[in-house]
């Protein structure tokens, strides 16, 4: 819940929604810094598919790729990136079933 405070000292509240607080135990991304290829480790709850993406410092997606994931763990490697300039990417990696995202920050 979130107060809301006018510059007159007036306030209200907002609707209280649920917050779901955890950690994304079922993805790894690695290595940090990567060279040739970024890799992915995704712990699928059911048959779905990801959709991956590679965000440079400006907010450009430079890779975009889409997996098929069966349920269980799954072993991924995004290639196509020893091209890009050293320097942070941001690594998107969104469910299109539950469309949860996790964002993994790595350099190169």
């Amino acid at each position: 819940r979130i107060k809301a405070l006018d510059v007159d000292g007036k306030f209200s509240y907002s609707n209280v929604v649920p917050v779901k607080l955890t950690k994304s135990g079922g993805v790894q991304v690695w290595p940090n810094p990567f060279v040739n290829d970024i890799r992915i480790s995704y712990t699928a709850a059911a048959n779905t598919s990801l959709d991956v993406r590679v965000i440079d410092n400006a907010g450009r997606t430079v890779s975009q790729t889409n997996y098929s994931v069966s349920r269980g763990l799954n072993q991924l490697s995004v290639s196509g990136v020893q091209s890009l300039s050293p320097g942070v990417y941001i690594v998107r990696i969104t469910d299109k079933n539950t469309n949860e995202s996790y964002v993994q920050k790595l350099s190169k």
